[in-house]
């Protein structure tokens, strides 16, 4: 029995299939990460055609059947092509980077509304800050904390000492920072300055809606995607490429 719902959904990565359709990764609102296939879509007389670009996003309609492995995508209308977005090239390719990110990390079926709407905001948002770098790391930390992988950057994990100044060390393995009388001997560490350190703290706790005013510019010397690249890879067993950021 098939049956038809409606979604939202941003369009993460498509590929061309026999002829004249596609296989398309949508992140949905209500279903997570889904999989469809765009039937005819490269016919000159189906308007999906053009809507089904990398970032879009999307008024859906999917017909569901449980025994197909691969929905079937009925019809598309756009809400937002992020326009501004794709013409600015200095910032683009960090808005590409966290569609790589949710596709390489998220898991099919795995819904979250709020982390939908998050998501979409801040791709708006990405068109109205000076510092582009900043609104992905802001990702990449909340999207640690979606999967249960929140770091902990307040405290030394030993000794429990707030006072952290000069140069202590983020575990990569345990997700938390260490100071120097306590970082002998583990594996996996990587150095923090204090003022690195305090940019991650405050970032962190930042409100999402408020991003535009964040303060602080990436400290000198901390490259900040790469360490938490460098840790979700660690938990979830898997390298993150993303080669968006190869274009800038």
């Amino acid at each position: 029995m098939q049956k038809h719902y409606k979604d939202q959904a941003i369009v993460l990565h498509s590929i061309r299939w026999k002829e004249s359709s596609k296989i398309i990764t949508l992140f949905t609102r209500d279903k997570g990460i889904l999989k469809v296939i765009a039937r005819s879509v490269y016919r000159p007389n189906n308007p999906m055609g053009g809507r089904l670009e990398s970032m879009n996003l999307l008024e859906i309609v999917v017909v569901q059947k449980q025994s197909r492995s691969l929905q079937i995508l009925q019809e598309a209308e756009l809400i937002d092509s992020f326009y501004d977005l794709r013409r600015d090239l200095s910032r683009l390719p960090y808005a590409l980077a966290v569609l790589e990110l949710i596709q390489q990390t998220l898991e099919e079926q795995n819904s979250d509304e709020i982390f939908f709407d998050f998501t979409v905001y801040l791709l708006k948002t990405f068109i109205s800050v000076s510092q582009p770098e900043i609104i992905l790391v802001y990702f990449l930390l909340k999207l640690s904390s979606f999967l249960g992988f929140k770091p902990a950057f307040n405290t030394c994990q030993r000794c429990g000492t707030k006072n952290l100044k000069d140069t202590v060390y983020f575990s990569i393995e345990n997700g938390t920072v260490l100071c120097p009388d306590c970082s002998g001997g583990l594996e996996y560490l990587s150095p923090l300055r204090e003022n690195q350190l305090y940019f991650l703290q405050q970032l962190q706790t930042f409100h999402h809606k408020r991003l535009t005013e964040f303060p602080l510019s990436p400290p000198t010397g901390l490259n900040a995607v790469q360490l938490l690249i460098r840790y979700l890879s660690f938990h979830l067993e898997h390298t993150i490429h993303l080669n968006a950021l190869s274009l800038l």
